[in-house]
């Protein structure tokens, strides 16, 4: 591949319109105007225009500053009334956020890697990724805009190809190994098998990176709708023992006559099978469908949202069997407690990622009670059990539902198909619906006793008993069992006089 730059593409009209409509842009240019500063809106926003990618609810913009990109960032911030973060003082790159009427913009400045822009562009990722275009003339008057990239770029645009932009690209920064599959999630397209083969070769430099850019990366694949794609691409590559050696154990391990795949092969599906499970949940439309689509979609930690979780959960969830495996007398295998002791491995891999509090308390439940919905549909499940186990699971019960049904679709071996192996799936179906309607308009319900009046009733001091009797007559309450004060009053008295105060 040559490194020369030619102009290969053009501007589409209505990409040109919506930017010249920008203020922000409009801003930024009238800036690098005035301190007479070639600036070049570079990279992937310019590819996106070609290859749709994931909607975002903000701007991401990276521009490429002929010098003094630090500076330049600092004044953009002023004028803008945004934020303005150092990103590295060696490189020269900054960020610049700011929160606009109606979006979020986070435009990164880096002077040029080299000293020209030519050989900027010699040491970026991938060909789709050299694309550069000057900001004047974005916001000029020109009909025909063009955009311009490395040789080849035009050819791997049209093609969908993800090409190494030069020999040192994946050696200067390993991350853009996973910056590929990243593409490969988000925009459908393919490795060409020169690039696959670098990515072999370099795969071992991978955990030398910084932890938290390899989280950002993995969960911008896991949140893509083709992260099935991207996982498989991953696996061919060999990436996941590198980033999970947790996971070696599970590769070739037997799970028994209700599997057909080896541990690490389920889980894969598993993952695989989340994206057509929430499309089936979401099928019948209407408010349920726009909430459960919310719900994968609300950030959790940064920008990062609650689908990745639930995938990464996914692909781990049986981390745990080959550290509880056991054979009976019969030949038949079991795995008790594996969740328990996966949850504990899981809590380690996040640590390394550097995930925040909030998102591995998310994967540690999931991983820890995926079991507990099937465990609840191996009969008609009670209006008291299903109560209990939304209770219990808080803010996870929908994840948790969909997890397990990904896991089972993923589980097809003999006994799976057995009469007496029973899995209600539409009780799951159902109970996850529920949990996306809209709630019932009117007002919330009144907790019907306090914990005053609770010790008054029994004549004991504040403590464990207490916190029990209230739940009990929430859960009462939800299930329609007690309406008012009076009867709430009834049933604490009968329960303490029992002796059952103690068990939930």
């Amino acid at each position: 591949m040559t490194s020369s730059i030619v102009e290969a593409l053009y501007v589409p009209k209505a990409a040109l319109a919506v930017l010249r409509r920008d203020a922000v842009l409009r801003l930024l240019a009238a800036a690098a105007r005035e301190a007479q500063l070639p600036v070049y809106l570079v990279g992937g926003a310019l590819r996106d225009m070609f290859w749709p990618a994931l909607r975002r609810a903000w701007q991401e913009w990276d521009f490429a500053v002929a010098r003094g990109a630090v500076e330049f960032a600092r004044q953009c911030a002023d004028r803008l009334g945004g934020s303005f973060i150092l990103l590295d003082q060696d490189t020269q790159t900054a960020r610049v956020v700011y929160q606009g009427p109606r979006r979020r913009y986070e435009c990164d400045f880096a002077d040029f890697r080299a000293a020209s822009l030519r050989g900027d562009l010699r040491r970026r990722d991938f060909t789709v990724n050299t694309l550069w275009c000057d900001v004047q003339a974005l916001v000029g008057s020109a009909t025909r805009v063009p955009i311009r990239g490395v040789s080849g770029a035009g050819a791997d645009i049209a093609g969908k190809w993800i090409r190494v932009a030069g020999r040192r690209s994946l050696v200067d920064d390993p991350v853009r190994i996973l910056r590929a599959f990243s593409l490969v999630a988000r925009c459908g397209v393919r490795c060409e098998a020169a690039t696959l083969r670098q990515i072999m070769r370099r795969r071992d430099c991978l955990p030398a990176a910084a932890a938290e850019r390899l989280r950002d990366e993995l969960a911008k694949i896991l949140s893509a709708p083709r992260a099935a794609a991207a996982v498989r691409g991953m696996e061919q590559a060999g990436l996941w023992p590198i980033l999970f050696p947790e996971t070696a154990a599970m590769r070739g391990l037997a799970q028994g006559g209700f599997h057909h795949l080896d541990c690490w092969q389920h889980s894969l599906a598993a993952m695989a099978g989340l994206d057509r499970v929430a499309r089936q949940a979401a099928s019948a439309g209407g408010a349920a469908a726009r909430r459960l689509r919310e719900y994968l979609r609300e950030p959790v930690s940064g920008n990062r949202p609650r689908i990745w979780l639930l995938k990464l959960a996914a692909l781990l969830h049986d981390v745990g069997k080959p550290h509880t495996a056991t054979v009976d007398k019969a030949g038949r295998r079991h795995f008790y407690g594996h969740g328990a002791r996966g949850a504990h491995i899981v809590a380690g891999i996040c640590r390394r990622l550097k995930l925040s509090a909030r998102e591995t308390a998310a994967v540690r439940f999931l991983v820890a009670e995926h079991l507990r919905p099937g465990q609840l549909v191996n009969r008609r499940p009670s209006r008291k059990a299903q109560y209990r186990f939304v209770r219990d699971s808080g803010e996870h019960a929908v994840a948790l539902i969909l997890l397990a049904l990904a896991d089972r679709r993923a589980m097809r071996g003999p006994l799976s198909r057995a009469p007496s192996f029973v899995f209600y799936e539409d009780e799951l179906v159902s109970m996850l619906r529920q949990l996306c309607a809209p709630p019932v308009s009117g007002q919330p319900a009144v907790r019907l006793l306090d914990g005053h009046e609770v010790m008054a009733l029994i004549g004991a001091a504040p403590g464990p008993v207490v916190g029990n009797l209230l739940t009990r007559v929430a859960e009462a309450q939800a299930l329609g069992q007690v309406c008012t004060k009076e009867q709430a009053a009834v049933l604490v008295r009968r329960i303490y006089r029992a002796g059952t105060v103690v068990r939930q």
